[in-house]
């Protein structure tokens, strides 16, 4: 009778194997969910001016694009070519993100499209505004997004149980398919379930979709921009909007035409996501496990 691979036929180390993937990949949702719990609640009615909207819809990128075009629309900035420059004072009551951005096109004598993924970096108020959103739970922590990716140590355990049937099983010639395809399936649902969430949190995702069924028209209650601005249209519905709010300025920036395109000012949305085991022959213990 033909030695099964630690004795143990591949059709039952399959369904051993199985069954411990599944309890890994329980004990890993619980954790994930404890990971992402703990948010602070947030009133789906709080006020949020234009600007955090931006970065809630688009993230710093965003933001900038509805700045430089709220200070165009207010004849602060010009576009000559493809460059914006100062074209007047900044408007009475600006506000502190329209006031850097302003200051930051003074600093430089011709500011070209590449400019406002340098000011998303740089400009200090969108980051505070970041800040703001992830401690009303609206915007995931970077950091604590990045650290999802320890889930990845549950999976441990089972990927070496695995692979060392799988070397078994090649050593001794063995069919081997079947616990191939669930080695692929073991590492899909560990880099799934490891992958850091999107940029928005439920949350955020909620408020945003609310703003969006009020309408561009429809305003922010409490919010220092009324939505009929073009930094207000801009911030919900992304930077494709330009296109119809001032072309040329949109074409300065290299604004992609379409919803979600590559471009300066390009919003990302943001929100995340995908026959035998080792052991003897078919007759000893399976004809496709090792």
């Amino acid at each position: 009778m033909e030695t099964q691979t630690w004795g143990i036929s591949g059709p039952r180390f399959l369904a051993v194997y199985a069954v411990l993937l599944a309890l890994t990949v329980l004990v890993a949702a619980i954790d994930r969910r404890r990971r992402t719990g703990g948010l602070v609640p947030v009133d789906p009615g709080m006020p949020l001016d234009a600007y955090e909207v931006a970065v809630l819809n688009g993230g710093e990128q965003l933001a900038a694009t509805a700045a430089v075009a709220n200070l165009r629309k207010a004849s602060a900035l010009r576009v000559d070519g493809d460059a914006v420059e100062p074209a007047g004072p900044l408007p009475p009551g600006a506000h502190p993100v329209e006031r850097a951005v302003y200051d930051s096109v003074l600093r430089g004598e011709r500011r070209r499209a590449a400019f406002v993924p340098v000011l998303a970096r740089n400009v200090r108020e969108l980051g505070e505004i970041r800040g703001r959103l992830v401690q009303l739970g609206l915007l995931w922590d970077r950091g604590r997004a990045r650290r999802m990716r320890a889930l990845l140590l549950w999976f441990v355990p089972v990927l070496g149980l695995g692979l060392a049937r799988l070397a078994a099983g090649l050593a001794g010639d063995r069919p081997v398919e079947f616990l191939v395809v669930l080695l692929l399936v073991t590492g899909g649902l560990a880099l799934g379930m490891s992958k850091p969430p999107s940029g928005r949190t439920r949350a955020g995702s909620r408020l945003l979709d609310g703003l969006r069924k009020a309408g561009p028209q429809a305003g922010w209650a409490g919010g220092a921009l009324p939505l009929g601005l073009a930094a207000g249209s801009i911030a919900l519905l992304g930077a494709h909007e330009l296109w119809n709010e001032d072309a040329e300025l949109a074409s300065a920036l290299g604004i992609n035409r379409v919803a979600g395109g590559a471009g300066a000012g390009g919003v990302v949305s943001g929100c995340g996501g995908s026959s035998c085991g080792g052991g003897g022959g078919c007759g000893g213990g399976g004809g496709c496990g090792g």
